[in-house]
């Protein structure tokens, strides 16, 4: 298996390996794991959320984001929908996932 390096380069270069590297770390992750083809619900669900953390705090989109994630851009597509969906039924959920998007924009400073 290629280094995480060299596949993160494709998807476009070392700015978004430390993007994905904060991403993961905020949600408590490898980097690895989350690019992994594990699909346990715990990698799933973390997969998810740093996928609507790069869509909601970069704005990336999602050919981008499928790239980046080692997914099709309709898997990063259902997956953002549905950490929308869930953020919408609860607001601990919303609040949290606002606090991540402080934690990384933070990093980005």
């Amino acid at each position: 298996m290629p280094e995480m390096t060299s596949l993160l380069a494709a998807a476009g270069g070392t700015s978004r390996t430390r993007l994905l590297q904060r991403v993961a770390r905020s949600l408590g992750i490898g980097v690895d794991r989350l690019l992994s083809k594990e699909r346990d619900r715990v990698t799933a669900d973390k997969r998810h959320l740093a996928a609507w953390l790069l869509r909601r705090g970069h704005s990336m989109s999602y050919p981008a984001l499928g790239r980046m994630l080692e997914r099709d851009h309709t898997s990063v597509l259902h997956a953002v929908r549905r950490v929308e969906a869930e953020r919408a039924m609860s607001p601990e959920l919303a609040e949290r996932l606002e606090e991540l998007l402080d934690e990384i924009a933070k990093e980005d400073q």
